[in-house]
Order: structure tokens, then C-alpha cells, then sequence
């Protein structure tokens, strides 16, 4: 869906897709295995938790899990209004 968006901006705005930045983005996450990376890294991180079978690995503080989560959340609800920002001509979360 957000590759579709942002060729219909593209497209809007006069620029070329292919060959953009925002298409690299796209493919280095899609194509790349970026977003497999982190599907993995985090896999292996919640098979950690409390409920591992095999018990291996230190305890983990799900305080702290779920502190880190949302920090991480915040920080990219205010990336992506950012992006929306220039794209749209104002904020999506000041408007929420």
C-alpha cells in the first residue's frame, strides 16, 4: 500500500519513481530482506521470553519490553507525520 501511495505522489509531483529514494527505501525493505530482518531478529527475541520452551537465555523484564515498544512507537508516529507533512502540507497527528 505505501509503495502505491508514494508512486501516486510521484506521479502527482512530476517526479519518477524509478530510480527515486523513496523507491530504494521501498526495495532495500521489500527486496532486500530488511523487513525479514527485523520479522527474525524479533522472532528470536520474543522466543526468549518467559514462555521459552527451552528456558535458555537470560529473564526478560517485560516492563521493560513494553516500555522500549512504545518509545519505539512514538518515535515512528513522529517519523512517518513527518513524512506525511511534507506530503500533505500539515500534521496527521495534531489533528488526532
Amino acid at each position: 500500500m505505501l509503495y502505491e501511495i508514494c508512486k501516486e505522489i510521484c506521479d502527482r509531483r512530476g517526479f519518477t519513481y524509478e530510480g527515486s529514494l523513496i523507491k530504494r527505501f521501498h526495495d532495500i525493505h521489500l527486496e532486500d530482506g530488511v523487513e525479514q530482518g527485523h520479522k527474525d531478529g524479533l522472532a528470536a527475541f520474543v522466543d526468549l521470553g518467559p514462555d521459552a520452551a527451552d528456558g535458555v537465555g537470560e529473564p526478560i523484564d517485560m516492563d521493560e519490553v513494553r516500555k522500549g515498544a512504545l518509545e519505539a512507537i512514538r518515535v515512528m508516529r513522529v517519523w512517518w507525520d513527518a513524512l506525511l507533512n511534507k506530503s500533505l502540507g500539515h500534521s496527521v497527528l495534531s489533528a488526532a
